[in-house]
């Protein structure tokens, strides 16, 4: 009955009798109607669902019953050449009435349901979301139109020409929005173009690549990934992604991070004819700092037949724009659910936690449901996998492969929980996790999967063929006590040991071969493929292990009797009998154990825990100095002065990193004996520094103690206790971990201890057994140089270890020459270090690594390279920006405490202005120097808030030097140059050096810091992490908040650098000096000092064999009327032309259209052209360039104003 209409139907009648809670309602109908059986009352059941009342108040239950039905469409019209439109009827009602209410969020959802259903009918309605398309839809928000585009997918798949038709004019379509276009490129490769169409999807991108390289560098991605693919059924595609790749500019795959990727692998077996591709698509936007979509897509292949089986998807809206994420789970093509969070819906958790919990009737129920105790048994049984695929085969009759899984899932619960002090309705979630929370819970959760597999032939009447039956049972009994006290920091859990011998993992499978009549079941036969025989191959496997301080002896046991001894191949091996058993018995224990103990404290009350100062408190009257107090701690932790012994060993041909200026470089290059005693001596000591740096403990309290113990009847403890100590400091972090015996007579210790070196190098080692000298391993990375190549080495050596790891050890070279040709290493025998291995990571270029490997016995060396290699870096590191000279200084190893701000300050960006010399947000040098006299925007944040404005001009007593001008809210802050000192005032009252540093004392804070030679403005809340104003040099750090969002002479900040010479029209300069004056804030007086202002200038030229007046499209910057210019710089303009014999038609469309004053008309022909008073822009498109004469610097003679 299950999957049919009848199934359906009855799931129908117990939701209205009201047999059913909301809670199972939304976990059972969504899942009834995704595995039932299409069919004409499967529909129409479906359809009715749609619209009950219980369903529609339901918000959730109502969006996956949409979906769900959506499914139904597809599957009942799966086998019909046209879906009938009663059957769409619903699905297009709800996007039509979703468009006319533009109600955003069934929007969303008829379009997923759409998708779902995937029919060529809905490819009519969904256009209307579609830019590109309907002009309408460009107003709707970029996620509607994503899943717009998304929706066309399953479409594709019946009717790929219409789809490949539209997804094509959204993809040209330069207004449409990038995200967009690059879901349609996404699309359209799915699909599966032609060769043609993949040149032509190549070809758009090229033309707009200076001016979209996101798009540039997504569709480049896709396209490498698809030429290197494995799989048999793309290589057509693969074939003209190979070619459409050479069309690009090399230089695209060198973008970094903040660009668009796709991540792709890919792996096919054609002994099995089957294989997989796994996609993560990561789309940016120049305006945000994370990614705005990432999927995650697995496509499986077997024989001809494919299938998506699984799609995970994340969307981050625009700022201001509700909601603000959202996701989706699709398996097998299907969307099953899709969640959004907006503002409100944080708002409303933020309220739930500090308001009272009877205001909130689902946290109340729940929490009262908790404290009220959980009994009760749960049971849930799940058709996870069922899959037939049916052949014909030569004889006539069908072969059939099928697969069913059935997973039954079954928990009995006592479930106890008490709150001290008690838990009242008036309490709040915040209060709550305040206090002392018990929980006493007795559980037995297990889980049953049942599989089974056949290959054979399947009629309506016989069927003969193999059927293997697998099942595997996980028990897991579970009787817990635990102690919450989050305000102390401390988690303790308490749990008895087995009291009887239990089977935990029980695997089993058969193989047999059937043949049955289906008219005649009872006459059916069944026996053992592999029946008991002198060759049969029998393998049995035992595995015990307990030690002295258990509470259970874990024994396993694996049997085996296949018919392997016919072949190797993986087919004989599965056929036979396999069982596989896992079993827990109590362990025999004088004293017996009574309950095992684990407690957790983390922060100031970790000190508490430790179990050498707990022993020092049980001295009664006892005065102890606190020396002797640390003393005793060293002597339970087994630490002597010396932690660690290091060994020096250097590869000759790998050169570390040394922390050299420059003149100590230049006195090596004289004396490398010297420079190479002196480095020795030098790591020496920071080595020494390291290890002498003495018990961290000796300063400051542990962060983390963690205790295991077995409490025995006799009230005796053994167990385990963990010690954390840390060191956090911006170069030198640090950290020590010590696990002690509880037993006192056991000297057992195991000690660990890493940190940072110096800015090249970083240390870990470990020891154990007695006071930890028994063992030792130490770990060291290390940045430096292959030959020219900036590399990283990471080397593992050892003095002693147990006899079972040293074994392991030695076996590496047995197995490494056929893993070395399995992954295309080339082998090198050379005598190594026999104990020490060693990885050296080179990075040759952008996308290529060198990996050296050496071994006790074994020298590997392999060449990477993405195009040609399955190894790929996924993203390029630009090694263009760490010249050779500097690579030695660079601070890369410090992990710890640089990579994080390394990596904030390349996302952030930069801007700096000096003398002559600007650098853009995105790095671009711009060799110029501001106009004198007026402010011009350097940077400022061009959102609807307008956080800030940062405005700089030449100072007036050293023009090399800039003054600035902040504006933060109600701030005004000014920093000038005057007789050489540094000047403030903020809102016009002047600031001294002496009175920093200085902060406001409104909110949001501004704080100004004093540096070394100037100032620092430090304002986060309005979006500026720093200005540094150091003698006239200004350097310009924004937050991350602000990425994408800054406009100004700096630049967007979005690393569209070809780009950066934006004007405030959106247009882009033709040079660097045109894109600066472009950011010049007239003054409105000439008092003011400046003099500099826009202006339109005429041209006479003779265009086209006609003599023509040209009037410039971007104004000019040219002095005041009653002032001369002393500087000017030659910048190339575009000029908009006419000829001198304009008919009175098209001087009336002109004038119109540039808003010049009607009564020119009155003069003569020759001079109606002349510009209007004040004008300084003219829409019209250019016709000629030419180099004019713009004004930087002016001298007047009065001042009228």
């Amino acid at each position: 009955m299950g999957g049919t209409a009848n199934s359906l139907k009855f799931i129908q009648q117990i939701l209205h009798s009201g047999d059913i809670t909301d809670a199972e309602a939304v976990e059972l109908i969504p899942i009834a109607l995704q595995v039932t059986r299409g069919s004409p009352q499967a529909l129409e059941i479906s359809k009715e669902l749609l619209k009950d009342p219980k369903i529609q108040k339901d918000p959730t239950l109502r969006k996956l019953t949409i979906l769900a039905d959506g499914t139904m469409v597809r599957k009942y019209c799966a086998h019909l050449s046209t879906c009938p439109e009663a059957a769409l009827e619903t699905l297009h009602g709800l996007a039509a009435d979703a468009i006319s209410k533009n109600h955003e969020e069934d929007m969303s959802l008829a379009l997923k349901a759409l998708g779902n259903a995937g029919q060529p009918q809905s490819l009519k309605i969904i256009q209307k979301f579609l830019p590109g398309i309907v002009s309408s839809a460009a107003n709707l928000p970029v996620r509607i139109q994503v899943n717009a585009v998304l929706a066309l997918r399953n479409i594709a798949r019946r009717d790929p020409g219409k789809v490949q038709e539209v997804l094509m004019k959204v993809y040209m379509n330069p207004t449409v929005p990038t995200e967009v276009r690059m879901v349609s490129s996404m699309a359209l490769f799915e699909s599966k173009p032609s060769p043609a169409m993949v040149l032509n999807i190549a070809n758009v991108v090229i033309r707009e690549n200076p001016l979209n390289l996101q798009l540039a560098s997504f569709v480049f991605s896709q396209l490498k990934a698809l030429a290197t693919s494995r799989i048999p059924q793309l290589e057509p595609l693969a074939a003209a992604s190979n070619v459409a790749v050479k069309l690009f500019n090399p230089s695209i795959d060198n973008l970094g991070y903040g660009f668009s990727k796709v991540i792709h692998f890919d792996q096919f077996k054609y002994s099995l004819m089957a294989g997989f591709d796994v996609k993560v698509h990561m789309m940016n936007n120049p305006n945000t700092l994370l990614p705005t979509f990432v999927m995650i897509k697995l496509r499986s292949y077997v024989g001809n037949y494919e299938a998506d089986v699984a799609e995970l998807r994340g969307f981050r809206a625009q700022p201001l724009q509700v909601p603000l994420v959202t996701s989706y789970v699709k398996v097998l093509g299907q969307e099953l659910s899709f969640n959004d969070i907006s503002k409100n819906t944080i708002q409303t958790i933020n309220q739930a936690i500090k308001e009272p919990t009877e205001r909130h009737a689902t946290i109340k129920n729940i929490i009262n449901k908790l404290l009220n105790g959980m009994v009760g048994h749960y049971a849930q049984v799940i058709m996870a996998i069922e899959a037939r695929h049916i052949l014909p085969s030569t004889v006539g009759l069908p072969m059939e492969f099928s697969w069913h899984t059935m997973v039954v899932g079954n928990s009995p619960v006592n479930l106890a929980v008490t709150v001290t002090p008690p838990f009242s309705p008036d309490s709040s979630i915040s209060q709550l996790l305040e206090s002392e929370v018990h929980i006493s819970a007795d559980i037995n959760p297990s889980a049953l999967v049942h599989l089974v597999a056949t290959v054979g032939v399947n009629t309506p009447l016989l069927q003969h063929g193999l059927e293997f039956h697998g099942k595997s049972l996980v028990n897991t009994p579970v009787k817990v006590d635990v102690l919450v006290n989050l305000k102390e920091s401390n988690i303790k859990i308490e749990t008895q040991p087995p009291q009887q011998e239990q089977e935990i993992i029980l695997i089993s499978g058969q193989t047999h071969a059937v043949a049955r009549n289906v008219e005649d079941l009872d006459a059916s036969k069944k026996i053992q493929l592999v029946p008991a025989s002198a060759d049969q191959n029998i393998q049995e496997a035992h595995f015990q292990a307990s030690a002295k301080a258990s509470t259970a002896a874990a024994s396993s046991v694996h049997k085996s009797h296949t018919a392997a001894s016919k072949g190797q191949s993986l087919f004989y091996q599965v056929l036979g009998t396999h069982e596989t058993k896992l079993t827990v018995a109590p362990a025999h224990t004088d004293p017996p154990i009574q309950r095992i103990q684990t407690e957790i404290t983390v922060g100031s009350k970790a000190a508490s825990k430790v179990i050498a100062l707990v022993d020092v408190e049980k001295h009664e009257g006892e005065q102890m100095e606190q020396s002797e107090i640390l003393k005793r701690l060293r002597l339970v932790l087994g630490i002597k002065d010396d932690l660690d012994g290091y060994r020096q060993i250097y590869n000759l041909q790998f050169k570390p990193g040394k922390g050299q200026n420059k003149a100590s470089k230049q006195r090596a290059g004289s004396s490398s004996s010297s420079s190479s005693s002196s480095s020795s001596s030098s790591s020496s000591s920071r080595i020494s520094a390291l290890n002498k740096g003495k018990f961290l403990g000796d300063n400051t309290p542990p962060i983390l103690v963690v205790t295991v113990k077995a409490i025995r009847h006799d009230n005796s403890h053994q167990g385990y206790q963990l010690i954390v100590y840390t060191k956090y400091s911006f170069l030198r972090p640090r950290i020590q971990a010590f696990v002690v015996d509880l037993d006192k007579s056991s000297r057992w210790r195991a000690c660990f201890n890493a940190g940072v070196v110096n800015l090249y190098e970083s240390r870990a080692s470990l020891k154990w057994g007695q006071n930890c000298q028994d063992y030792s391993i130490v770990t060291k990375a290390q940045l430096g140089l292959l030959g020219w190549q900036p590399a990283v080495r990471v080397s593992t050596e050892w003095s002693r270890v147990p006899s079972q790891l040293r074994s392991l050890i030695g076996n590496l070279d047995k197995y490494f020459p056929g893993m070395a040709y399995v992954f295309g290493f080339s082998e090198t025998y050379k005598k190594n270090p026999q104990h020490q291995i060693r990885i050296t990571v080179a990075l040759s270029s952008p996308r290529t690594v060198d990996i050296l490997l050496q071994i006790p016995s074994v020298n590997i060396y392999i060449y990477i390279t993405l195009h040609y290699n399955a190894l790929r870096i996924p993203m390029p590191i630009p090694i263009q920006r760490f010249p050779h000279s500097d690579i030695l200084q660079a601070a890369s190893l410090n992990l710890l405490a640089e990579a994080p701000q390394i990596l904030k300050e390349s996302l952030q960006g930069e801007c700096k202005v000096s003398e002559n010399q600007i650098t853009t947000f995105n790095g671009v040098n711009l060799a110029q120097t501001i106009p004198e006299g007026c402010y011009h925007i350097l940077a400022q944040d061009c959102s609807e808030e307008l956080k800030f404005m940062v405005m700089a001009k030449p100072s007036k007593d050293e023009p090399s030097k800039n003054d600035i001008n902040i504006k933060l809210g109600h701030y005004e802050i000014n920093m000038y140059q005057q007789s050489g000192a540094t000047k403030m005032t903020i809102n016009d009252h002047a600031l001294s050096m002496e009175q920093l540093p200085y902060k406001s004392f409104g909110e949001p804070p501004v704080e100004i810091l004093k540096t070394e030679t100037g100032v620092s403005l430090v304002a986060p809340d309005f979006g500026i992490e720093n200005i540094n104003y150091d003698q006239g040099n200004v350097q310009v750090r924004p937050t991350l908040t602000m990425k994408g969002q800054l406009c100004g002479i700096c630049g967007h900040n979005d690393d569209q650098f070809v780009q950066d010479f934006r004007r405030p029209d959106g247009s882009v300069a033709k040079d660097a000096a045109s894109h600066i004056h472009s950011w010049i804030l007239p003054s409105q007086s000439c008092t003011e000092g400046c003099n500099l202002k826009h202006t339109l200038v005429k041209l006479e030229d003779v265009i086209y064999g006609e003599k023509s007046k040209c009037y410039n499209v971007h104004p000019v910057l040219r002095c005041s009327k009653q002032c001369r210019a002393i500087k000017t710089v030659k910048v190339p303009i575009g000029f908009h032309c006419l000829p001198y014999a304009w008919s009175l038609y098209t001087a009336l469309s002109f004038f119109m259209k540039s808003n010049l004053s009607f009564l020119m008309f009155l003069l003569p022909v020759d001079s109606a052209l002349d510009l209007v008073e004040g004008q300084t822009y003219l829409d019209k498109p250019e016709d000629i360039t030419e180099m004019v004469e713009a004004h930087t610097a002016c001298a007047c003679e009065s001042c009228s104003s």
